[in-house]
């Protein structure tokens, strides 16, 4: 059976900001010169770093600039932003944006309100959706939903919880986190819905929050994705000597373990986060996009400045292994991972547990988090940083299908700090050791049972043949 388009491999460009001085149409040559068979559309639509398409503004010339990109070979999947309120719209902040339980706004990137997904913005978006029907594009790309901090409590999320669950929202509430989870899905199901509507044929999909704490279903969320995109390339938010070279091909193995079969792409910002006129050097800019495709992922290759970066030394060594790739897409595409070895990534221990998590133009920067004895983050990151340094080949499992077809696959498999396992997991890791498995496991693996809740021991002591005294000592 044919495969769709997004299902090959994809090399999309994407120009996140507009300082082109008129010259729009210019931008098509200079993707499709530079070997990328796609583009997120941003920069018609830019309002300084955030893009709402709007049709009295922004259709005639997305016209000729569709027509442009067809006549080059370019799939054009648009940009829409879902997560800040953009500088125009500011006003709208008390009807549209998130607030913390004492009623204070979130800032995102310490600069803009976040908006609220069961707000009245949400009907502004949905009518963007409908618009943008009538384009001729290719897809549709959500930046967001978001929700911060430990949730929305907003007056209109107040009177949805209410009504849903017959109580008042806190901080408290026990059904905090599914209030916020069922929010995004709702939302996300909708503007699947509307999107596909118009164009069934279309790719849908967001930015996708694989190793962030936000509140989102898995794998209720693989409904409304197309494609698994998530910014495993957006580096190094610091000195790099102390970052993770392995970031973008973690987190496209996490991708692939979290969704097989479904394609992915990694993000990666040709800047060195977060400055966004300067670009890394060859070696980093190469080493990114060779690692992502290497682990069976497309590559975003994404702007935050104007296209003279193209003509960069980082830029220049982006278009030469774009258009590498473009001539020997036969060699990469549609290959299978054949490691022994195998990390396993506990969404259940990311999303109750983890101690800090990873920088982010999308999410903000690096945030301590107290009462947890170990950081799953740096566990992974650093099992799999052993891994690599060793040459020793490993793929991702996860939490949500540790099935015996799925563990079996390996000789070892490794349980870095998963604190948070549910019961299906610990049975399927212990029958997994029955049947001639090896586990290496750190810290406090399975001591908290997958909704974040104490158990008495280890729920793998048997397997581990120690047992928790009940305390921590450093």
């Amino acid at each position: 059976m044919d495969r769709k388009w997004y299902e090959k491999p994809l090399r999309i460009a994407a120009l996140q900001c507009n300082y082109e001085e008129g010259r729009t149409l210019d931008v098509v040559d200079k993707w499709a010169d530079a070997g990328f068979n796609a583009e997120q559309l941003f920069h018609p639509m830019a309002e300084s770093y955030t893009a709402v398409y709007k049709s009295e503004t922004h259709r005639g010339l997305l016209v000729k600039y569709l027509a442009k990109a067809r006549r080059r070979g370019l799939r054009v999947i648009l940009y829409l932003n879902a997560h800040i309120i953009e500088p125009s719209n500011a006003g709208r902040r008390e009807a549209w944006a998130q607030r913390d339980a004492r009623g204070e706004f979130y800032r995102l990137y310490e600069t803009y309100d976040a908006c609220c997904v069961n707000s009245a913005w949400r009907d502004r978006v949905f009518e963007a959706i409908d618009r943008i029907g009538d384009l001729d594009v290719d897809g549709l790309f959500l930046d967001g939903p978001v929700v911060c901090g430990s949730g929305c409590f907003c007056p209109a999320c107040r009177a949805l919880f209410q009504k849903e669950f017959g109580e008042a929202l806190s901080e408290e509430s026990a059904r905090l986190a599914e209030f916020s989870a069922g929010s995004v899905d709702r939302f996300m199901r909708e503007a699947h819905r509307r999107f596909k509507a118009r164009k069934p044929d279309g790719v849908f999909y967001m930015n996708f929050p694989l190793l962030h704490e936000s509140c989102f279903s898995m794998p209720e969320a693989l409904d409304y994705n197309d494609i698994l995109g998530t910014e495993g390339g957006f580096m190094f938010y610091g000195p790099a000597q102390g970052a993770c070279l392995w970031k973008p091909s973690v987190n496209a193995k996490i991708s692939e373990a979290a969704a097989p079969g479904r394609p992915r792409v990694i993000f990666m910002a040709a800047d060195q986060k977060p400055w966004s006129w300067y670009v890394h050097t060859p070696v980093e800019t190469q080493l990114c996009i060779a690692s992502s495709v290497a682990n069976a992922s497309s590559i975003w290759y994404g702007l935050h400045g104007s296209t003279a970066l193209l003509d960069t030394p980082g830029g220049r060594a982006a278009a030469e292994l774009m258009r590498q790739l473009a001539r020997h897409e036969a060699i990469y595409e549609a290959t299978q991972p054949a490691s022994s070895v195998a990390v396993m990534h506990s969404f259940d221990t990311s999303r109750h547990y983890h101690s800090s998590r990873q920088a982010s133009d999308f999410y903000g920067g690096i945030r301590q988090e107290q009462g947890a004895p170990g950081n799953y983050l740096d566990s992974l990151f650093g099992f799999c940083d052993a891994l690599a340094r060793s040459s020793i080949p490993f793929d991702a499992v996860t939490d949500l299908d540790a099935s015996a077809a799925v563990l079996g696959r390996y000789d070892c498999i490794i349980l870095p700090t998963c604190a948070c396992l549910r019961d299906a997991a610990v049975e399927a890791l212990r029958d997994y050791v029955r049947n001639g498995g090896n586990l290496i496991a750190s810290l406090d693996t399975s001591l908290l049972a997958g909704s974040g809740q104490p158990r008495a021991d280890f729920g793998l002591a048997d397997v581990f043949g120690v047992s928790f005294e009940g305390r921590v000592t450093e």
